[in-house]
């Protein structure tokens, strides 16, 4: 996909080491890029309803695609020398006790395996064909970047059949060659390092439920229940981790998959809440450091070099961050659930366009900006009042001269571009929640 090979391999052995960002910058753009355009075609593939169905056993690139002469060959000899073997066996001038015929019956047994090996991986290939689109629905955003390309490929293969058109018949059994990483790879192996998302309607229900038991406040002088909520969350996590076949994965999956309804109204996992802290880097920063990209590959850049931060090595720094996030946010929680916070969020300020804002609605708002909330259209519409405002090729519009229609937000002949995140910003009075709007893609200044 034109990302370098070199990187892509470097980064994808990076998973259960202890964490250094140092030098690796270019590899995670590298990753970013090229997992985003799989995850592109992938989901094309997705909206189609593509059911996988009527797959021949063998695929017709088995002797068609690259390695079709070679696995033609690999076939013809295995008769051949069975043919062979066989006629040993039935001549009656070759005796069981002797070395010539005892070495047929080996030979047979030996091609009968070896036979047997690639035809179960045959089926094993289309067994994971007719069931990786469920798998990928169901895939941990903690599944790290190998594993989920490796998916994405077997997904996009109904599309431009790469994989088909690389499988080889060895001796060993059926086997893919990974170009990428100049490897050959059984079939059984393909899905390897995938990890699913453990978090299902239940667990997130019983979860929120014990956030919501402990965020209530009867009276102002009511605490909150630190010991007591902890001791809760301690037994989801033990529970999780009991789990005999898959409990690190099962804990492991409640970090990167769990969103927890923040004061925000931005639910967050506890990877992406605290990335700053664990990649060691700000937004801001991570964004200087990976510049010309879109907000997309930023964020799958990003997503992807947190998958890698969790392996089995540090579990225990896994369990107690997670439980610190819990505890902290559920606090903030029922500190926030004051009545004179609760009376502050439903007052407003009057904004530079003339229309008032309140300041419950700062946070949704944010959201349709960044084309994340559930509601929002891909073109990220919004209203304040009666102006509506969007995000067309690039340019922040709204409606404020009604007799000109929807027009770029104007900037200034200065330094700020009109349409740009930074005339956004100031047209919302340049309020702290949408101080995003004056980093990259959102504002070039103009020079």
């Amino acid at each position: 996909m034109g990302a370098d090979q070199n990187l892509i391999r470097a980064a994808s052995r990076m998973g259960e080491k202890p964490w250094d960002y140092s030098g690796i910058i270019k590899a995670i753009q590298a990753i970013g890029v090229y997992t985003n355009k799989k995850r592109a075609i992938a989901n094309e593939i997705s909206s189609y309803g593509s059911k996988l169905t009527n797959i021949k056993a063998v695929p017709d690139e088995i002797f068609q695609g690259q390695y079709g002469d070679q696995n033609m060959n690999f076939m013809t000899t295995a008769k051949q020398e069975w043919n062979n073997a066989t006629n040993i066996i039935k001549n009656p001038l070759n005796i069981p006790s002797s070395k010539k015929y005892k070495t047929a019956v080996k030979t047979i047994n030996n091609i009968r395996s070896v036979l047997e090996n690639n035809k179960a991986g045959l089926i094993k290939w289309e067994e994971i064909r007719s069931d990786i689109q469920n798998k990928r629905a169901k895939m941990s955003k903690g599944t790290e970047f190998f594993a989920e390309n490796r998916i994405l490929d077997i997904v996009n293969n109904e599309a431009d059949a790469n994989i088909n058109n690389n499988l080889v018949f060895t001796n060993e059994g059926l086997m893919y060659y990974d170009s990428n990483q100049s490897e050959l790879v059984s079939i059984s192996d393909l899905t390897n390092g995938y990890k699913e998302n453990f978090v299902d309607d239940k667990l997130s229900k019983r979860i929120t439920g014990i956030i919501e038991k402990y965020t209530k406040k009867n009276t102002e002088d009511d605490e909150f229940q630190k010991s007591d909520f902890s001791a809760e969350m301690l037994g989801v996590f033990n529970e999780l981790k009991t789990n005999k076949d898959s409990g690190f994965d099962r804990l492991r999956s409640l970090a990167y998959d769990y969103q927890f309804p923040l004061i925000s109204g931005v639910p967050e996992s506890y990877v992406v809440a605290n990335s700053e802290k664990l990649l060691k880097l700000t937004n801001e920063q991570w964004i200087a450091a990976n510049p010309n990209y879109t907000e997309d590959e930023l964020e799958t850049m990003k997503e992807q070099t947190l998958a890698s931060l969790y392996g089995a090595n540090n579990l225990k720094a896994l369990e107690v961050g997670m439980l610190e996030w819990f505890v902290n946010s559920t606090e903030a929680k029922f500190t926030d659930a004051d009545p004179k916070s609760i009376q502050k969020s439903y007052s407003s300020e009057m904004l530079p366009i003339g229309r008032n804002i309140r300041y419950k609605d700062l946070d949704d708002i944010a959201l349709k900006i960044k084309g994340k909330h559930p509601t929002s259209s891909k073109n990220r519409t919004f209203n304040i009042g009666d102006i509506t405002f969007d995000y067309v090729d690039g340019k922040f519009r709204y409606n404020y001269f009604k007799e000109l229609g929807m027009t770029p937000v104007q900037g200034n002949d200065k330094d700020v571009e009109d349409g740009s995140g930074r005339a956004l910003f100031n047209a919302l009075g340049q309020q702290d929640k949408f101080k995003f709007l004056l980093l990259p893609p959102y504002t070039k200044e103009i020079k």
